[in-house]
């Protein structure tokens, strides 16, 4: 089993919030973090690939509730 390193903010570890696969790339998943980070993991590397973080206009709860993964393209939603 892979191990992967922990994903950090300013020090501290953020609560996994939801994930999903990928499946336009069978070794990727994404997870969205209650501090509004998404992180892509690699799971064939066992490696953090990518992270975003998402920032609404408006200063409200940027916790990510929800990942919907487009099934033929390489696109995701989040809700917030």
């Amino acid at each position: 089993m892979k191990q992967f390193p922990p994903f950090e903010v300013n020090g501290l570890e953020p609560s996994v919030m939801t994930g999903a696969w990928l499946p336009t790339d069978h070794n990727s998943l994404v997870t969205g973090y209650e501090n509004g980070h998404l992180v892509f993991y690699d799971l064939s590397r066992g490696s953090i690939t990518n992270q975003h973080h998402i920032k609404p206009k408006k200063e409200e709860n940027t916790t990510i509730t929800s990942i919907i993964a487009h099934e033929l393209e390489p696109i995701v939603v989040v809700g917030l």
